[in-house]
């Protein structure tokens, strides 16, 4: 496995991830475009939930909150969202507030913009915070890295390449 990957086998501290009929437990919860994205990315690499949820705007409020208040009761939830856009920053507060509330664990697969998108950069960073305090445990993702570790990739086989060292952790968890 690469750096990136090696990285992300090291960080990822979840407990055990229990299958049950070939898929993985935890809800699976896909936040905006990116976190919708992996998850398309981690079911190519033959990992997929039980039970997920995805979510993009607009969003009817009263029916997303009434509905995460009952799938996410005593469950493990995984959230994938990339921070730094409107949507994924804003629906990984409001997920992980009400995942903190009713779910047993809460796991957060996080993924930040460039630094030369400063002003999505800046907001991440400020989230960021926010956000591992709602967690159990959480992975940063985060894109200069990436782009480091497969300089010759198309950024899509970049975010490919990251997607399937993320599978590969959850195989080998």
């Amino acid at each position: 496995m690469d750096r990136l990957g090696d990285q992300m086998e090291k960080q990822i501290k979840l407990k055990p991830l229990g299958f049950k009929n070939n898929y993985l437990d935890p809800v699976f919860i896909g936040l905006g475009g990116c976190g919708i994205n992996t998850i398309a990315r981690l079911e190519q690499f033959n990992i997929k939930a039980s039970n997920k949820i995805l979510i993009n705007l607009p969003i009817e409020s009263k029916t997303l909150l009434e509905q995460l208040s009952r799938e996410l009761e005593n469950q493990d939830v995984l959230i994938f969202a990339g921070l730094g856009g409107v949507c994924g920053t804003t629906l990984a507060l409001i997920v992980s507030a009400i995942a903190k509330l009713k779910a047993k664990s809460v796991g957060l697969i996080i993924t930040c913009p460039f630094k030369i998108e400063q002003n999505r950069y800046e907001l991440a960073q400020k989230v960021l915070p926010i956000l591992k305090n709602m967690a159990d445990d959480i992975l940063i993702r985060e894109n200069d890295e990436l782009i480091k570790t497969y300089p010759d990739y198309t950024i899509e086989e970049a975010f490919n390449k990251m997607d399937e060292n993320l599978a590969l952790s959850f195989k080998q968890n």
